[in-house]
């Protein structure tokens, strides 16, 4: 079965990763890229943390060069994914399935594309932690055991579709907080390989349903996530 995917996603190097792994097995995808930002805070985000992770990620999987999705795959480019060019651009492609990794939230008009087709991986338990910095916010609140990656179905509301998939971050004894992003990537492919073969298999996806509505969190400030950087520090060391 010679499916066509979409992948949804926003230009960075672990997402150009995610696709160059993904094409390594099923060619016929393309990729829509989301190029607008999504929104300014009233607060600093950026860490230290978060440049030293471009670092290690450019040296881990590119050997420190610079790759771009086009340089890789069929794209296009959007400023929003939900733009009415970009509708027009998938429903052109008209693909069997479509990941999300990494847009702002899906709206409706995407969704109705392939209302049942349309699958996001969410890094955090949706649970316990919808919306943003899902596996930052569970650092801050010492809940460690919600550091897991999470394939789910998209709904309009964001991060509540029912669960294909979840799978814990391996946490290993002093592990960097700058290599978590590292690691639930490498898990988000391994569930978007599954999920791919299990619809060629049988052409269809069982889920289930989420037994809790999470709470929704926004960006976290660069002064929490010095917080998170300790913790996560401490935390590991001790394992």
């Amino acid at each position: 079965m010679n499916i066509k995917i979409a992948i949804l996603t926003t230009e960075t190097l672990h997402h150009v990763y995610f696709v160059r792994a993904i094409l390594n097995y099923y060619k016929n995808l393309k990729i829509f890229c989301e190029t607008g930002k999504i929104k300014n805070y009233p607060f600093k985000t950026l860490h230290p943390f978060e440049i030293k992770r471009k670092e290690f990620e450019k040296l881990k999987w590119f050997e420190k060069k610079k790759l771009k999705l086009n340089e890789i795959a069929n794209t296009e480019k959007f400023d929003s994914i939900n733009d009415a060019d970009a509708l027009r651009s998938i429903k052109k492609y008209n693909p069997d399935l479509m990941i999300v990794f990494g847009t702002r939230r899906i709206e409706n008009k995407l969704i109705g594309i392939k209302s049942n087709k349309i699958f996001n991986l969410h890094g955090g338990d949706p649970e316990r932690y919808r919306g943003l910095d899902s596996h930052l916010w569970s650092i801050y609140h010492n809940d460690f055991s919600a550091l897991v990656t999470t394939l789910h179905r998209i709904e309009p509301k964001l991060d509540t579709g029912d669960i294909v998939a979840q799978c814990s971050v391996p946490i290993t004894k002093n592990l960097q907080l700058y290599a978590l992003q590292a690691m639930n990537t490498e898990i988000c492919i391994k569930l978007t390989l599954n999920l791919i073969d299990t619809f060629i298999k049988y052409g269809n996806i069982i889920t289930r349903p989420q037994r809790k509505l999470g709470r929704y969190y926004s960006a976290m400030p660069r002064d929490l996530k010095t917080i998170c950087f300790q913790k996560f520090k401490n935390f590991t060391k001790n394992i």
